[in-house]
């Protein structure tokens, strides 16, 4: 039963951990989609101030300037949904070696009973036997 419980316990840890990993990944996912369409939007409002570019020469370099700073967010973004990726994978590698390890523990475990149980159908043998 300890055995149990505590398997239990580090599969439902893995899976709250995965779990907060996947909402992560989630929130890095909208922050990288919010940046693109800042970017889009940043680069029409640029190709429209390129067109009426007389006198706004400073504007368009500040939005140029912009777009580089939101550039440099998505990149690190995504640098950070590439490693929570990789934490999700290795959980999820740990968790199918625990549950071959449970599969192994169940098995082991049934054996276990059914010598039990053959044992017991022997010694209820012997004393009928006396």
């Amino acid at each position: 039963n300890d055995k149990n419980s505590e398997i239990n316990d580090a599969r439902n840890s893995a899976r709250t951990a995965a779990k907060k990993r996947e909402e992560a990944m989630q929130l890095l996912q909208d922050r990288l989609d919010a940046a693109n369409k800042k970017i889009a939007d940043l680069n029409g409002i640029i190709g429209k101030n390129a067109k009426d570019s007389e006198g706004k020469g400073e504007s368009l370099r500040l939005l140029q300037e912009e777009m580089s700073v939101v550039q440099e967010k998505l990149e690190a973004a995504e640098k950070d949904r590439d490693s929570l990726s990789t934490s999700l994978s290795t959980v999820n590698d740990e968790l199918s070696q625990m549950k071959t390890s449970m599969l192994k523990m169940n098995e082991n475990l049934e054996e276990s009973r059914n010598g039990e149980k053959d044992a017991r159908a022997e010694v209820r043998g012997l004393r009928s036997d006396m």
